[in-house]
């Protein structure tokens, strides 16, 4: 019984052997090998049979979607596909520091469809145009971390398939040109040339470390790494992505997403207050903002009409009289304005009471913590790159509405203008907005800004 088990095992091995060195590439093979992997990731298969053929990559066309949404959200001041990043709101006087990833566990192959991301970082409140995290050794008032889920939807890119006599040549048949007469012939040759040569050096490298610490030497000469395989795959895949785009051999290209993002305080928010303006006693009065807010969002990028994006909210937070600026209940006091009243009043108080002002406000009435749900739209439009001869893809055009209930009664508004810098390959570094908004009734001129400082999540 033990020999039969052994022969047995024996010939698992062989063949499982034989199978892996089947499924090895050499470098003549190379160029061969990348046409089959392209010629597999056009097709559609259902039950181990092909039942049709896409006229688009489907594995070109995820780093084409990862690459122009990470871009356009970053021209957005949406952030969420960088790696690490910071956003300055002077709209709601906060800061924070951050970045997106996906599986902390697991390296993400970048030919696969982005589908989950996860960003996480801190926020801090802004006060005297500095944002404090630290203080005397301790964690400073209004401090916390921010969490967010992106559910990414799978895209869609329309283009022309018609051919008419006095038609431009289509876009379907400018990419099979493409790709049968440069991409998987000319292109490929060269690349894989250089890949095989970086391969070779690796491995003789390798050889030559292995033999001087007395190690084996691997024998299979003119073998190509999987790991190679995958890289040239990707490299393939990325210029046809780039030519599409930059040759703009589409009608549009669209998708959504779907987010869920929460912000949990740290550290309390801290008022002075007092119940009324002839007492002599002031309080503290703690509170925890915590926030959850749902948003789906819609993108469309145009061949000529420029860029759209939609976005719709669901928000709720702990909310409070101060906060809210119900000013019928609650009313701030600067330490000039609160002694004036204590004068009127015929109350002179004590030096005790006014040490208490350390930050020169009193929030004199009642104050009462209570919950705010709110809706939310926006819609951000950028021009085309191409336009009266000139490139304005740098600058856009905002605006956004927003409805509170409740408690905090109230309609806001905001219109902005979004500047975008770029990079020498057109990629969104830096974007600006100013805004003219309403809020509470109040008519401002305000500003946000966002700083990528890390590349995009890949």
């Amino acid at each position: 019984m033990k020999i039969k088990y052994f022969q047995f095992s024996l010939l698992f091995f062989i063949i499982c052997s034989g199978s892996l060195r089947a499924q090895e590439t050499t470098a003549p093979e190379l160029p061969t090998a990348i046409r089959q992997l392209y010629e597999k990731d056009t097709k559609i298969f259902r039950r181990g049979k092909v039942t049709d053929t896409l006229d688009f990559n489907k594995k070109m066309l995820n780093i084409l979607f990862t690459g122009e949404i990470s871009n356009y959200l970053t021209e957005s001041s949406n952030l969420n596909t960088r790696k690490a990043y910071a956003v300055l709101s002077e709209e709601d006087n906060r800061l924070f520091l951050g970045g997106s990833f996906t599986n902390p566990f697991k390296k993400r192959n970048p030919i696969n469809r982005l589908i989950g991301l996860h960003t996480l970082g801190i926020k801090a409140d802004i006060k005297d145009k500095f944002a404090t995290v630290f203080s005397s050794d301790e964690l400073n008032n209004d401090l916390g971390i921010s969490y967010k889920y992106t559910y990414i939807g799978r895209g869609v890119i329309t283009y022309s398939t018609g051919d008419s006599k006095n038609a431009k040549k289509s876009d379907r048949k400018k990419v099979e040109e493409f790709r049968e007469e440069y991409l998987l012939d000319e292109y490929l040759k060269l690349e894989s040339k250089k890949s095989i040569e970086t391969a070779s050096q690796k491995q003789s490298k390798k050889d030559v470390v292995s033999q001087l610490e007395g190690k084996s030497v691997n024998k299979l000469k003119n073998q190509i790494p999987k790991s190679t395989v995958n890289e040239l795959y990707q490299k393939v895949l990325e210029e046809e992505a780039e030519t599409v785009v930059k040759q703009k051999w589409f009608t549009n290209y669209y998708n959504w997403w779907i987010s869920l993002e929460t912000f949990i305080p740290i550290t309390e928010t801290e008022y002075k207050t007092s119940e009324d303006i002839t007492n002599n006693q002031i309080n503290t009065s703690s509170y925890s903002p915590l926030e959850v807010e749902f948003s789906g969002n819609f993108f469309i990028k145009t061949a000529g009409w420029g860029s759209f994006q939609t976005r719709g909210i669901l928000e709720g937070y702990k909310n409070n009289t101060i906060r809210a600026e119900l000013t019928d209940e609650i009313k701030p006091f600067t330490f000039l304005e609160f002694q004036e009243q204590m004068d009127e009043n015929q109350n002179e108080g004590d030096n005790a009471f006014f040490a208490q002002l350390d930050d020169n406000k009193v929030n004199v009435g009642e104050f009462r913590e209570f919950f705010t749900k709110g809706l939310r739209g926006e819609l951000v439009y950028f021009f085309p790159d191409k336009l009266w001869g000139k490139d304005f893809s740098f600058i856009g055009l905002s605006a956004s509405y927003e409805k509170f209930f409740g408690d905090y009664d109230a309609e806001n508004w905001r219109f902005g203008v979004p500047f975008v810098l770029k990079d020498m390959d057109g990629k969104a570094t830096v974007n600006f907005e100013v805004q003219w908004r309403e809020i509470n009734k109040q008519h401002s001129i305000g500003f946000s800004i966002g700083v990528p400082f890390g590349k995009f999540v890949k």
